[in-house]
């Protein structure tokens, strides 16, 4: 199995996403447990040495794919909040989306992110910030919300873990199976919108 779009990357001269490319290659067919930089580098074509130019080992290439994975859901957020200026529902609906639609069709990279992994010991600063980062844009569209007179008056920060628990549960439910995967995305939009328009509304009867 060659990673062709690797090899591309690397013949351009950009060797870090080129093996990072390969790692997820890796990661999505055997899992973490044998993941190793040799394999990498097999993978990406380049000699055995080549990954230590720029991760120091393999936990530094991981912490890479994850920031990758944040960096993803950063930009999600920006798009909806820049795209429906006017429509926070919308913008957080997309904003979901982006998230089920990153963790269903990339779980070797939602496992990296979310599973602990990366928890355990130390915790790079970059990808500390790329988490936060994510967070935060999170927060621009329920603190949108609220200026619109939408969403609750509650601290912004209070609901933005609401709204991310949410999404996350139902993501990590869908990967562990105990939801029914959607077959198609229009069936991803549709148990996304029943779960958007519950968590707004609430449990409580009015």
């Amino acid at each position: 199995m060659i990673n062709i779009k690797a090899k591309e990357r690397y013949h351009h001269g950009d060797l870090p996403n080129a093996l990072i490319d390969a790692a997820l290659l890796i990661l999505a067919r055997d899992g973490i447990e044998d993941f190793s930089l040799r394999e990498v580098a097999k993978m990406a074509g380049v000699s055995h040495a080549a990954p230590y130019r720029h991760f120091k080992d393999k936990m530094a290439l991981l912490e890479a794919i994850a920031i990758r994975g944040y960096s993803h859901l950063e930009a999600v957020c920006k798009i909806s909040y820049e795209r429906y200026p006017h429509d926070p529902n919308r913008q957080l609906f997309e904003a979901g989306m982006g998230y089920l639609t990153l963790v269903l069709e990339k779980p070797e990279v939602a496992h990296l992110m979310f599973s602990g992994i990366l928890t355990k010991n130390h915790v790079s600063l970059p990808l500390k910030q790329a988490g936060s980062k994510a967070v935060k844009s999170l927060g621009w569209i329920i603190e949108n919300g609220k200026q619109q007179g939408i969403y609750s008056d509650q601290k912004t920060e209070k609901l933005t873990v609401t709204a991310l628990a949410c999404v996350h549960g139902i993501a990590m439910m869908l990967l562990g199976g105990l939801v029914k995967k959607p077959e198609s995305k229009q069936q991803l939009k549709t148990l996304a919108k029943q779960i958007s328009e519950t968590m707004l509304q609430g449990l409580l009867k009015r």
